[in-house]
């Protein structure tokens, strides 16, 4: 303990903060810690859900033609002399098929931004697969983006303060 004795004039200090440490079940939508983790959830769900409801009907079968290529790929590697353009065109069958199976639905609707070096505004246009292909706009992409963040944030303010009307 200190030695210094307390003075005369001393007022007790209530810049101290105690908490009782009790919990209720409305503290899973009050509190912001919690906050963050429905909103997580909420995103993997919707992300899980639209990559489910839009895979092809046939993807166990383009699954199994991916480890049956693989192994084919194995097998060729494991040769004294691999022939480099058959694997090649193996490697890049693999990548199709994958790039079928695993698309993503709601990338028209969300996207991040691109690099830029001269202009911030560059940022806003995706470059064509070729020359000739003109550039894509990312404007609506990523104001899906910003409406999306409005909306899940303006809910947990909604719910945690009740102010969420004058947040969005």
């Amino acid at each position: 303990m200190s030695d210094i004795p307390p003075s005369e004039n001393s007022e007790p200090n209530n810049d101290i903060v105690t908490s009782t440490g009790q919990t209720s079940w409305s503290d899973l939508y009050r509190k912001e810690d919690w906050w963050a983790i429905w909103l997580g959830a909420i995103i993997l769900t919707v992300g899980f859900l639209a990559v489910y409801v839009a895979r092809p009907e046939d993807v166990s079968e383009q699954v199994a033609k991916i480890e049956s290529l693989r192994s084919e790929i194995r097998e060729l590697k494991s040769t004294e002399a691999p022939d480099e353009e058959v694997l090649k065109a193996k490697r890049d069958e693999v990548s199709s098929i994958e790039s079928k199976i695993t698309s993503n639905p709601l990338k028209p609707w969300l996207t991040k931004i691109e690099k830029w070096e001269a202009s911030p505004l560059d940022a806003y246009y995706k470059p064509g697969k070729t020359d000739e292909d003109p550039p894509t706009c990312l404007f609506i992409p990523v104001l899906g983006v910003f409406v999306v963040c409005a909306l899940l944030f303006g809910l947990g303010i909604q719910c945690t303060e009740g102010k969420g009307g004058p947040f969005l």
